[in-house]
């Protein structure tokens, strides 16, 4: 699959160090072109929701929040960010938007 980060995911990725955003970019492109449907301990559907249909985990405290549009064959990244203890940060603040209701996953 083609894998598209969002420029927001971007902006997201750009507030780490430089070697740990090479680093999720590098994680991002090559798990999600590959597989990214396959739900796996680091790679799971998340609950209903608007914002994204699944996370993607990259050394237990980063997480990628993603879509997929099955028929175009393409990843789209949303958010990307560090999880600190139950909470999800993005760009050094806390992220809620993921846990609101209401977007289901389609094929």
């Amino acid at each position: 699959m083609a894998v598209e980060i969002s420029s927001e995911a971007l902006e997201h990725v750009k507030w780490f160090e430089r070697k740990t955003a090479h680093f999720l970019v590098d994680e991002i492109e090559r798990i999600l072109s590959g597989d990214p449907v396959t739900e796996t301990k680091n790679n799971k559907i998340l609950r209903t929701n608007p914002f994204a249909q699944r996370q993607l985990s990259l050394r237990g405290r980063y997480r990628v929040l993603f879509n997929l549009d099955h028929l175009a064959r393409v990843v789209n990244v949303v958010a990307v960010g560090e999880k600190k203890g139950a909470a999800l940060f993005v760009r050094g603040e806390e992220f809620r938007a993921h846990h609101e209701s209401g977007f289901t996953e389609q094929s």
